[in-house]
């Protein structure tokens, strides 16, 4: 049996479902994904620590996109959250120093922003309790 206090809040919010995001594996060059930017995230993997970025797609869900040049390039776009974007698959390639690396292109578009509230909830991407961030833009 519920307590009048659990029940209260159980009918005081709107609930939705937290998601865990799904690894974006393209097979072709130029295959694509198009969503809503739900920013980034810290994985553990082999090799220790490395980021990801989030693309929510409409009816499909929440997908992880890895690599040094899609975070590089999610940076330099300064887009905030629920931007629309659009990332297409450029393959493997071999950088300079004989090193390979995953490359994308990036585009984002004109206009209004996705308030950060309509965005699906993903396991493991909220700040620890006590955590701030500040940021400065010079």
């Amino acid at each position: 049996m519920e307590n009048e206090a659990v029940k209260a809040l159980r009918e005081k919010y709107k609930w939705r479902e937290v998601v865990v995001p799904q690894v974006w594996r393209p097979d072709e060059v130029g295959e694509e994904i198009i969503g809503k930017y739900g920013g980034r995230t810290l994985r553990n993997g082999q090799y220790g620590q490395y980021e990801v970025i989030l693309v929510h797609v409409p009816d499909e869900g929440t997908y992880m996109l890895t690599g040094v040049r899609i975070v590089q390039l999610m940076d330099a776009s300064m887009i905030e959250l629920g931007h629309p974007v659009r990332v297409i698959w450029k393959g493997v390639k071999t950088t300079g120093s004989g090193y390979e690396m995953k490359d994308y292109e990036v585009l984002v578009a004109d206009g209004e922003v996705v308030p950060v509230e309509a965005l699906p909830e993903v396991q493991g991407c909220g700040r620890p309790e006590g955590v701030e961030v500040n940021v400065t833009i010079q």
